[in-house]
């Protein structure tokens, strides 16, 4: 391909990108289109361009071997589980996210407005998840909110409130 075509190619793609972003959030007021555009792009091929933690602190033990810096096995054994625990928590970050909610229903019988995404963060087992995005739901008439993804996930209500936690404790 020419630099001509790419330079066409690129000009059109960029078009096509910001008619979908126009359309899409004349159609979804509230949502960042277009960082949804790049999440998707990425989710499907963002593991070709991005490095694993777990890949980061291997490429780092092994280039300390044979120095005067040479990392610990036992030092190693608990670098690698935090690596592990933190691509977990990303990927369980991105499930969560990823979880389709129905737009709930006011009193009246008539679908709640969309509010727009707010960040929370969770308590998991797999150790603290931060920004997890959902969207909140108004009934302007009634005056209450709604988080449908903190309901389909269990999150624990304590003293009337959504807790951060998604277990409990035995």
């Amino acid at each position: 391909m020419k630099n001509t075509e790419k330079k066409d190619l690129a000009q059109q793609i960029d078009k096509q990108i910001e008619k979908a972003k126009s359309e899409l959030s004349a159609t979804y007021p509230g949502y960042n289109v277009e960082l949804m555009i790049i999440n998707r792009l990425l989710n499907k091929r963002g593991s070709e361009i991005r490095n694993t933690e777990v890949d980061n602190f291997k490429k780092q033990a092994i280039a300390t071997l044979g120095t005067d810096h040479e990392i610990a096995f036992n030092d190693a054994e608990k670098g690698f589980l935090q690596a592990a625990l933190a691509d977990g928590r990303a990927g369980f970050k991105e499930f969560i996210e990823s979880i389709p909610v129905e737009t709930p229903v006011c009193e009246d019988g008539t679908k709640m407005k969309n509010c727009g995404i707010q960040k929370k963060s969770l308590m998991t087992a797999l150790g603290p998840i931060d920004g997890v995005e959902r969207t909140m739901y108004r009934d302007d008439v009634w005056g209450g909110s709604e988080y449908p993804l903190d309901e389909k996930i269990e999150l624990l209500t304590i003293n009337g409130n959504r807790s951060r936690y998604t277990w409990k404790r035995s």
